[in-house]
C-alpha cells in the first residue's frame, strides 16, 4: 500500500485521525502554532506538531491552521476567535501530553457538549 509509507505513516490512517479529542470551541476560527526545529525547549512543540496537528485540521474542518517555524524564540500557540480577540499560549518546554491537556483545558469543548450531537436532540413535530 502506498500510503503506508513514510514517517510514521499510522498519522494518516482514517482509525488515528477519528481518535483526536482536540475539539475546539465554534469561536476558534484559526489556530497558529509558532516553534523552531532545533532546540530542546521546542521538543514537546514540535511533537504535538508532529502527532496531533494532523487530528486537529481533521477533527476542525472550519478552522483555518498554520504552522510558523524557526521566526520566534520560543514556542507558543496563538488562537483567533470570531470576536476578533486572540489568545496566546505559552508551550515553551513542555511535553506533547502537557500540551495537549492545557488546549483540551483552555479553548476545547467540554466532553458533555462533544456528545450532545445533533442525532441525540431530539425534535418534535
Amino acid at each position: 500500500m502506498p500510503f503506508m509509507k513514510g514517517k510514521a505513516p499510522i498519522r494518516r490512517t482514517l482509525r488515528y485521525l477519528e481518535a483526536g479529542g482536540l475539539i475546539l470551541k465554534e469561536r476558534v476560527k484559526v489556530f497558529c502554532v509558532n516553534y523552531n526545529v532545533f532546540g530542546d525547549h521546542h521538543k514537546g512543540a514540535r511533537d504535538f506538531v508532529f502527532w496531533h496537528l494532523p487530528q486537529i485540521q481533521y477533527k476542525n474542518p472550519s478552522v483555518q491552521v498554520v504552522t510558523l517555524t524557526n521566526m520566534t524564540p520560543s514556542p507558543y500557540i496563538t488562537c483567533f476567535f470570531d470576536t476578533g480577540e486572540r489568545m496566546l499560549i505559552d508551550i515553551d518546554s513542555k511535553t506533547k501530553e502537557e500540551v495537549h491537556a492545557h488546549l483540551k483545558k483552555v479553548i476545547c469543548k467540554s466532553e458533555y457538549v462533544t456528545h450532545l450531537t445533533p442525532h441525540t436532540i431530539i425534535n418534535f413535530p
